[in-house]
Order: structure tokens, then C-alpha cells, then sequence
């Protein structure tokens, strides 16, 4: 990570190796679970994540500890993919849908319907948007 560049970055561990890709099971854990007084409180939280991450062509072995970094900006493009655009898409089409249609039932499939579409739209682009939101891993010493 020598570039000038900010990256998300969690510890993870291998579980195996699957064609080209290497499974990465992560351990992320909310602000909370590191509070003192965590046991008092039913807020803090704790979740495991499998990722996919590309085969850079560094052998890793299973268990073995890695730091799984992205860049911050494809983070913040996967929020506006995956909920911001949606969110604009469901709020225009429901006030355009209830102006048009004079029906708030109408409305509001119709806001579903665009939203559906949108989603299965991102579904079709999945493997070039696998190819843009890369992860990649290396060893903790």
C-alpha cells in the first residue's frame, strides 16, 4: 500500500482456496465491542463475513492470519450503488408515481417494480463490478 491512497483494511483468516480465488473468513466487529463496559450493554455487535479475494499469486495456507484491505473510494461507490442510487430511484419514482397514477398503491409498486429493476440490472453487471471492487490480502507478521 505505498500509494497516497486511504484503505479500509480488517483482519481475516484463510478458510481455503477455491479456483482462482482464496475464501477469507472476517471477524468485524462494531465500535462498541471494544467499550469497557460492553457486558452492560446489548448494543455492541459482532459479525462474521466470508469474502472472495483474488489470487495474486502469494500462497497463503488455511488459518492462516491476513489483513484484507480496499480502497475507502470504492467503498464509498459500492454505498452509492447499492443504496443511495436505489433510495433516489424509489423517492423520484414515488413522487412522480403519485403525481401521474393520482394513486398511492400504484405509486408505490411502481417504485418497487424500478427499484427490482435496478437491482437485477447491478446483478447483470456483477462480474465487471467484481472485476472493479477488488480486495486484496497480505500476511500479518
Amino acid at each position: 500500500m505505498s500509494d497516497n491512497q486511504s484503505y479500509v483494511e480488517h483482519e481475516g483468516f484463510i478458510i481455503n482456496k477455491a479456483d482462482d480465488y482464496y475464501n477469507v473468513r472476517l471477524i468485524v466487529k462494531s465500535a462498541c465491542s471494544a467499550c469497557e463496559i460492553k457486558g452492560a450493554c446489548s448494543v455492541s455487535e459482532i459479525t462474521e463475513k466470508i469474502l472472495q479475494v483474488k489470487d495474486e499469486g502469494i500462497s497463503y495456507l488455511p488459518n492462516e492470519r491476513v489483513m484484507v484491505s480496499m480502497k475507502s473510494s470504492l467503498g464509498l461507490k459500492a454505498v452509492l450503488l447499492g443504496y443511495i442510487l436505489p433510495f433516489i430511484i424509489i423517492l423520484t419514482s414515488l413522487i412522480i408515481g403519485v403525481k401521474v397514477f393520482k394513486n398511492d398503491g400504484i405509486a408505490a409498486g411502481v417504485a418497487l417494480l424500478l427499484t427490482g429493476v435496478y437491482y437485477f440490472v447491478l446483478y447483470l453487471f456483477r462480474s465487471t463490478l467484481k472485476n472493479k471492487f477488488k480486495y486484496s490480502i497480505r500476511k500479518i507478521n
